[in-house]
């Protein structure tokens, strides 16, 4: 996961990275606004530490689908990201620890999801950061079907790379035994009276 580090090309699109590749067209959500919310760090203990709230981020632009991660570009990402916004945001598929289509009472649906930041991704190792992505339009039940058929593709990928190997019993490779000697017994336990 991190955020202002993608590569982007120059019509603003996210740069593949490796052998990545984006989904269609119809699985970019324009005019999406994407909400980080980090939680504060608690490492001080609540006696030594003044109240610490929730450090928030917040950008309007385009999500992306790959085979690999979900990414976000602000509308502008040339500009200088401020203190609560960003320029862009990359999380990879295995880094998603969780995802939700929520329906509020009232307001707009929004898509919430549960991330583990990684090491120098720009925000603090060790937490676990919640996003909110929203849109104003259509397309965001679409998109989060997409997002839910990739997790659970890469999921699949990851459990067979780690599938063990089929038993096969071993062979009988001492042929100079004896037969007698190669044989196990098959008696039986003696029988147990009442």
């Amino acid at each position: 996961m991190s955020i202002n580090w993608v590569e982007l090309t120059s019509s603003n699109g996210p740069l593949p990275i490796g052998q990545e590749r984006f989904l269609s067209p119809s699985t970019q959500l324009d005019g999406a606004t994407l909400k980080i919310i980090v939680p504060p760090p608690s490492s001080l203990s609540d006696s030594d530490a003044p109240v610490l709230r929730a450090t928030e981020f917040q950008a309007q632009g385009i999500a992306y689908l790959s085979d690999m991660r979900l990414v976000f570009v602000s509308n502008d990402p040339g500009a200088a990201p401020g203190p609560a916004s960003f320029s862009s945001f990359s999380v990879a598929y295995p880094n998603i620890l969780g995802v939700k289509y929520e329906q509020p009472w009232f307001g707009g649906n929004y898509i919430e999801f549960v991330i583990r930041p990684v090491q120098d991704g720009g925000l603090a190792t060790g937490s676990i950061v919640k996003c909110q992505l929203r849109v104003d339009g259509r397309g965001l039940y679409e998109f989060s079907a997409s997002l839910g058929a990739r997790m659970n593709a890469e999921r699949n990928k990851r459990v067979e790379l780690n599938t063990l190997p089929v038993y096969t019993p071993p062979t009988n490779q001492n042929s100079g035994m004896n037969q007698s000697s190669a044989q196990v017994p098959n008696d039986l336990p003696p029988g147990y009276s009442a």
